[in-house]
């Protein structure tokens, strides 16, 4: 989980994944429109092109799938995979624009995919991207 994440989740501003995703959160467009709106009040309408990153976690337990395998699976994708942290888990990273209709599907695809190799999409992140002056 990320740093951030886990920070939200202690003060009561963010709550686990698994609830989030059952309340329209985490990776579904609801949710992926509460970030854009916290980029919005930065200036930013998620249309340009950047650097975002996406957590995946497994939770362990029988039925997740290897780290290998999500690792494989994740590749399709063409983004550049990497461990988290704590090792507990893995990052998904590529450039794209964070306001489309396909980087929603996308998003919920991930969700549906992490869960049926027991895994947890925990959503993504990026910089704020200022329009050009």
């Amino acid at each position: 989980m990320s740093l951030l994440r886990r920070l939200l989740m202690a003060v009561g501003l963010a709550k686990p994944a698994a609830a989030a995703r059952a309340q329209g959160g985490v990776g579904t467009k609801v949710g992926n429109d509460q970030v854009r709106g916290q980029l919005l009040k930065l200036g930013d309408d998620g249309t340009a092109i950047r650097h975002v990153r996406h957590f995946f976690y497994r939770p362990g337990g029988e039925g997740s799938a290897a780290v290998v395998d999500v690792r494989g699976h994740l590749a399709q994708f063409g983004m550049a995979i990497s461990d988290t942290e704590g090792a507990d888990g893995l990052i998904a990273e590529h450039k794209s624009e964070v306001a489309s209709a396909s980087f929603d599907a996308l998003t919920l695809r991930f969700v549906t995919e992490a869960l049926g190799m027991g895994w947890e999409y925990d959503g993504w992140e990026c910089a704020v991207a200022h329009p050009a002056a």
